[in-house]
């Protein structure tokens, strides 16, 4: 899976990908940075 692909399910959630939707989104509680960095 691409950064982008992981960016997004981490962002919005499983739907974003067609992924379960019990994987919850965590736009609102991480800042991009913090996401950028799980990633790295």
């Amino acid at each position: 899976m691409s950064d982008a692909g992981i960016t997004a399910i981490i962002m919005d959630g499983g739907p974003a990908l067609s992924k379960s939707p019990l994987m919850a989104s965590y736009r609102y509680t991480l800042w991009k940075s913090e996401i950028q960095a799980l990633i790295a």
